[in-house]
């Protein structure tokens, strides 16, 4: 993880250049060759494609005079600066690792003006250019967030402010699936309106997860996650025929709903080491949406699964997961 920049918290609120790296148990940081300016607000992401950390934008004084023009990538000693179009100012960002773009979204690109009115600008990165994409969809704002859902293939971004108002906030969630701007219909259950907050995708439980934020009054420590929501089991009942009568209730299928699998078992294969012995069922699907039930069969004879030990057949176990989330 690299960490560049940033403004210090004494009086003077002078801001950083420097470089650190966090190894997952400490940070370190790094004397780069290159003398670099000293920014607030910049643009981080990783390069996935080309392994490289892409930044841009950001501030160099105190205030909106002056966002830095350039595009700089970290290849793990220093910072090179090249150009890359027209894109200037200070943007919010993530990198798109199916079409392998950098995607950035919102801020100012109004050189030399004390406060320049904020826009709702898209721009990609291909790795050499700078492209508009798009002046559509989401209401101007700055300091929002963006994350990648690498499952879904899409680039989220949710809230902001206003500017100089930073009491007027967003709590507005869009997608944008490299054409367009899609709102997400989230219901009431989202985060409240907020700027300067921090997102990033867990890749392992196919989450987006939300910290803090500013309300224009306060600051926020919450934590939020958008992603697959499985469903609740409301009733599980064992029947004397040998059948496992299942009841279930789930969110609707929306833009954030799932197809959930049940699992309808096929047979027996073995895994593992013979002592102790395990067995896993080989599973077909089947696919429900919302809120429903089922009723599987588990009674098992011999004849069904003849490659597992009499002594074991009493002992099997089962476990039933949903997809995508794997939840059990």
């Amino acid at each position: 993880t690299v960490l560049y920049g940033g403004r210090n918290s004494s009086v003077s609120l002078l801001n950083l250049n420097d470089t650190w790296e966090w190894d997952g148990l400490s940070w370190s940081k790094i004397n780069t060759a290159s003398s670099d300016p000293r920014v607030v607000q910049c643009t981080l992401v990783y390069d996935s494609g080309r392994e490289r950390v892409i930044r841009h934008g950001g501030l160099i004084s105190n205030d909106y005079v002056n966002p830095d023009p350039a595009t700089y990538e970290w290849d793990g000693t220093n910072w090179t600066s090249f150009a890359g179009g027209t894109h200037i100012g200070m943007k919010f960002g993530c990198y798109d690792s199916v079409r392998h773009r950098t995607v950035t979204f919102a801020g100012s690109s109004v050189p030399n003006v004390r406060r320049p009115a904020v826009n709702n600008e898209t721009w990609e990165f291909d790795g050499a250019e700078w492209t508009l994409r798009s002046t559509e969809g989401p209401a101007a704002r700055t300091f929002t967030a963006l994350a990648f859902d690498a499952h879904r293939g899409v680039s989220v971004v949710f809230g902001g402010t206003e500017y100089p108002d930073l009491s007027a906030t967003f709590s507005d969630t869009w997608e944008w699936n490299g054409v367009e701007w899609i709102e997400a219909d989230l219901g009431p259950g989202h985060p409240s309106g907020r700027g300067l907050h921090a997102m990033a995708y867990d890749s392992i439980r196919r989450r987006i997860v939300l910290f803090g934020g500013y309300t224009g009054a306060s600051r926020l420590a919450d934590t939020w996650e958008l992603g697959p929501v499985g469903p609740r089991f409301t009733d599980l009942t064992m029947h004397t025929d040998g059948t496992l009568e299942m009841q279930w209730t789930s969110q609707p299928d929306t833009q954030y709903g799932l197809h959930y699998s049940t699992l309808l078992p096929t047979g027996f294969q073995r895994v593992g080491a013979i002592n102790p012995a395990h067995y896993e069922l080989q599973y077909g699907d089947h696919s429900f949406t919302g809120g429903g039930q089922a009723r599987i069969h588990l009674l098992y004879y011999a004849s069904d699964f003849p490659t597992v030990p009499a002594s074991h057949r009493n002992l099997i176990g089962f476990a039933f997961r949903t997809h995508p989330d794997n939840t059990t």
